[in-house]
């Protein structure tokens, strides 16, 4: 954990007025929520946590004190076009998207898929290095049919990032607080006054993220031009429709993967034309188990296999296959 991180609490109209000034002339943000269950029916925020370029200035709005009217300076800069940077942005994303029907998706650069592109294209990553990945969710099943598997990319957390990039022992996670989130025990973030621990670990998120973007952009591992960011704003908006996930079909719609049609064949959206029953998803039919008989089954291969590890009920019939162009 590095020792000299300053922030600031932005919990006044002209906290937020202040605060923005100072990162309108960043050439990026970090961006980082903190809240209860964050992207769960029963979520809510705590703090958007907003950092400059190299996490010069951290700022951490207190949206709990804060009235819609207090933050909209804020809101307006997060919605727009400026670069934001962050780790896994999906539960931001659903957060502020269903809070403030505020979007973070334009121009949004989330490391943790740089991190998985980053594999084959720099570190020449072998396809039994990502079924190894694999198998710390789904176990043998990955080496006795690895076909099932084609396609999926299991994520790494920010903390094992920092590690296997050179970081370990040297930055990283407060592990009390992040034991707190692995048991979801999560309501403290909604308690007033915030212990100290808490503020310091969110804005500790922030440095480390930026910490983590200027290392991958040392090594050539952004590759900032609209393929790049068509992918993360796919991965990042991929809840959009549906909204704060359920908890019966939290596994379906969360978890440690990247599911199809975000790093490959998302500009061919023409090809997008087969739904998933499950997670409600358009992907296409490569995504899907088929019988070779012209038929296919009604839920993608990714939710069929979560599906089997949680032991949770999902559609399992079979529908012809309609090719639609």
């Amino acid at each position: 954990m590095p020792l000299d991180i300053t922030f600031a609490v932005c919990a006044t109209r002209q906290d937020v007025v202040n605060a923005v000034n100072v990162l309108r002339e960043s050439p990026y943000v970090v961006i980082d929520c903190e809240g209860k269950q964050l992207g769960m029916e029963d979520g809510a925020l705590s703090l958007i946590c907003v950092g400059t370029a190299f996490a010069q200035f951290i700022f951490l709005f207190d949206v709990v004190a804060l009235t819609r009217y207090d933050l909209q300076p804020l809101l307006n800069f997060l919605g727009s076009k400026v670069m934001k940077v962050v780790w896994d942005g999906r539960m931001d994303y659903i957060e502020l998207w269903s809070t403030y029907n505020v979007s973070i998706g334009k121009n949004v650069c989330d490391l943790q898929v740089a991190e998985v592109l980053s594999r084959s294209s720099f570190r020449a990553e072998r396809d039994d290095e990502r079924l190894s990945r694999l198998a710390t969710s789904f176990g043998p099943q990955v080496w006795k049919n690895p076909l099932q598997f084609a396609g999926i990319h299991r994520v790494v957390g920010l903390q094992q990032c920092l590690e296997e990039n050179g970081y370990k022992g040297l930055v990283g996670k407060d592990p009390e607080v992040t034991m707190m989130h692995r048991q979801n025990d999560t309501k403290m973030w909604l308690a007033r006054p915030l212990p100290w621990k808490l503020l310091r670990y969110a804005a500790a998120d922030i440095y480390l993220i930026a910490l983590l973007y200027e290392d991958f952009s040392a090594k050539g591992w952004l590759p900032l031009g609209t393929k790049f960011f068509g992918r993360c704003n796919r991965y990042v908006t991929m809840h959009e429709q549906f909204g704060r996930i359920r908890k019966e079909t939290g596994c379906f719609r969360s978890g440690p993967f990247i599911p199809f049609g975000i790093l490959s064949g998302g500009e061919l959206k023409n090809c997008w034309k087969t739904t998933c029953n499950t997670c409600g998803r358009n992907m296409s039919l490569f995504a899907f188990e088929t019988d070779g008989q012209g038929s296919r089954r009604r839920v993608c291969r990714l939710c069929w296999l979560l599906a089997e590890k949680f032991s949770v009920s999902c559609d399992s019939r079979w529908v012809q296959i309609s090719i639609s162009l």
